[in-house]
Formats: structure tokens, C-alpha cells, sequence
């Protein structure tokens, strides 16, 4: 006679854990002051690289005005990435706003001391501005960076002979 009792007492815990598993997971299910998850926009999911290599395509299709927004948003999500100060100047260099590149460059420079792309379109601003003995001494500094760099070299020979052919007095 004990078996059909012990039977019952199983089928009465069984039923007595199924019930209390079910009111915690209904529990949790529509608590009001449970925790919602946070869904991210794709503008946050964005990192600053992906504005900025957004703003190089931008760039590269001739559209400066989106891709300085793109490059300004680079720099909203992180104020020091140097490489999307240096892209921001050379659209104000395309736009002939000589003053902002180079503020941008020496930003992107004062950011990373070494980065050369910098030095270089910085030399390139100054060539432009017929500021040749500082485009001179940028793009020395650029191959001392990087040495090999031929287009640094062609620039400085071409800037030595302009100024040659002008008859400009120069400390070279």
C-alpha cells in the first residue's frame, strides 16, 4: 500500500517545482521594473573610422560638404583621431580654405607627432601658399619619417628650383 502513496507524494512535488518554475519565468517575463535591453541606433553603433572612411568616399566623389560632416562626426565620437583632422584639412584645402587645413593638419600633427601624411599635405598647403621654405622643411620632415618617400623628394627639387627661377633668398 506505501508504493501508490509514495507515487502520489512524487506527482504532488513534481507539480509543486513545475508551478514555481512557471511563476518565476512569468515573473520575469512581465515584471514592470525589469531592466529593458538598450537597443543602440546605427549612429551609435558607428565608430569614428567608419565616419571617417565614409567621408573618403564622400571625398573621393567630389562631395566636400558631406564629407566634412562625416569627418566632423568622426571627431564627435572621438576628438583625437588624428587621421580624420588630417582628411577634415584636405577638404578645406579642396575648398581653398588654406586657414582651416592648416589648423586641421597642425591638429592631426599635435595629435600624432609622426604621422606623415600630415607633414606631407602640410608641405603640400605651405607649396600652395608659396610658403616654400616651410614646404621645404615639412617635406624634409616627412622623409625622415619615411625616407623612400620619392614625392617628397620631387617636391623639395621642384620647390628648390622655383625658387631658384624666382630668385627668392632662402635658407635652404
Amino acid at each position: 500500500m506505501e508504493t501508490p502513496y509514495i507515487f502520489i507524494g512524487v506527482i504532488v512535488a513534481i507539480s509543486l517545482l513545475v508551478c514555481v518554475i512557471g511563476w518565476i519565468v512569468w515573473r520575469l517575463k512581465f515584471r514592470k521594473d525589469r531592466v529593458k535591453p538598450e537597443v543602440k541606433t546605427n549612429e551609435e553603433v558607428d565608430s569614428a573610422e567608419t565616419f571617417n572612411a565614409r567621408g573618403n568616399l564622400y571625398a573621393h566623389q567630389k562631395k566636400y560638404e558631406e564629407a566634412k560632416k562625416e569627418y566632423q562626426r568622426a571627431l564627435e565620437v572621438d576628438p583625437e583621431f588624428a587621421k580624420a583632422h588630417n582628411n577634415l584639412g584636405n577638404v578645406y584645402f579642396k575648398q581653398n580654405l588654406f586657414e582651416e587645413a592648416e589648423w586641421k593638419y597642425k591638429k592631426a600633427l599635435e595629435l600624432a607627432p609622426d604621422y606623415c601624411d600630415a607633414h606631407f599635405n602640410l608641405g603640400l598647403l605651405f607649396n600652395r601658399q608659396e610658403k616654400w621654405n616651410d614646404a621645404i622643411w615639412k617635406f624634409h620632415q616627412v622623409l625622415q619619417l619615411s625616407p623612400r618617400d620619392e614625392l617628397a623628394k620631387r617636391y623639395i627639387e621642384a620647390i628648390k628650383k622655383k625658387i631658384d627661377a624666382k630668385g627668392v633668398n632662402s635658407k635652404l
